[in-house]
């Protein structure tokens, strides 16, 4: 599920709860405070407990929340987050997905979000300032290299193979 908030009046409330007034008034980020959306993607696990305790699903043995290998309804909302992101990108708006942090549970009482879905960060929406020069840490920071983060054949390659990022031996 998803809460939506739009418009100076929906985005001044969102701002009230997800933010404090230092952070506001702080001159790094003027950018996010102009964004004309904010998303709030919410997690569902006793959604997902549910279901699985449904009779075509109960084999699993996920019965309870503590069975579950990975917390899925946290993975599908993030790809939701993740689908917003490409869509909006798409259609030429500037996107950011960031933490709640210490504010989630102001955001979760203060929008009213019912017990039992779990707000996992927001999504800024707006139209980019495209003369503006990129500042905070993505301006500084450098992308690992590939080789860094892609492990061919396992995290720890068998003796004789290296960890090449790039295209395999022959071509795919």
């Amino acid at each position: 599920e998803f809460v939506v908030m739009h418009g100076p009046a929906q985005m001044g409330r969102f701002w009230s709860l997800a933010a404090d007034a230092a952070w506001v008034a702080a001159p790094d980020h003027p950018g996010l405070l102009r964004a004309q959306a904010a998303v709030v993607p919410l997690a569902a696990p006793g959604a997902y407990v549910a279901r699985y305790n449904e009779p075509d699903k109960a084999a699993s043995g996920w019965r309870q929340e503590a069975d579950w290998p990975v917390p899925y309804w946290t993975v599908d909302a993030a790809m939701a987050a993740m689908t917003l992101l490409l869509a909006a990108t798409d259609a030429g708006l500037g996107a950011l997905f960031a933490s709640l942090g210490r504010r989630s549970a102001a955001v979760r009482a203060g929008l009213g979000v019912p017990a039992g879905l779990d707000p996992i960060g927001m999504v800024l929406l707006g139209w980019p300032d495209r003369s503006a020069t990129p500042t905070g840490s993505p301006a500084r920071r450098v992308r690992r290299p590939l080789a860094e983060v892609v492990h061919r054949g396992g995290y720890a390659p068998a003796a004789g193979e290296g960890t090449v990022a790039g295209p395999a031996p022959g071509g795919a």
